[in-house]
């Protein structure tokens, strides 16, 4: 008898555990997009290379994608502005599109808007552009 209640009590612990990751949405386009940024700031090729869908790949590997995005960004960009702050100031999601407008704040007080435009797919977002917006005074 006790067997049988323990039995059951498994079985409705895996039943919850599976229907809990099913319905599990994942990150929001604003956790991916200040993900993103995170990810930039510390030049994290590898992790953009995982947040970014295939339009950002420029049709290489991920080796040859990390491998280049070092080779760029470590020598030849010179060593960008440290981030203070990230923030959202927009979020616009339109059936499986998102775009997500976020605010940087540089360690010198300037401000930078970026904007990074994502797709649902598999159930996850993926960054399919990233385009810098601008500047202004702090």
């Amino acid at each position: 008898m006790i067997l049988a209640v323990v039995l059951v009590l498994l079985a409705a612990l895996v039943v919850a555990v599976i229907v809990g990751v099913a319905k599990d949405p994942g990150p929001t386009p604003i956790e991916i997009a200040l993900g993103y940024e995170h990810a930039w700031d510390t030049r994290d090729f590898d992790v953009l290379y995982r947040m970014s869908g295939p339009e950002l790949h420029d049709g290489l590997t991920k080796a040859e994608w990390v491998a280049a995005q070092r080779a760029v960004h470590l020598k030849v960009v010179p060593a960008p502005e440290r981030v203070d702050d990230v923030a959202a100031d927009a979020e616009l999601i339109e059936g499986e599109a998102s775009v997500v407008t976020t605010r940087l704040t540089l360690q010198g007080g300037r401000v930078v808007h970026n904007e990074v435009r994502m797709l649902r797919r598999s159930r996850a977002w993926s960054v399919v552009a990233y385009e810098p917006l601008g500047s202004g005074a702090g």
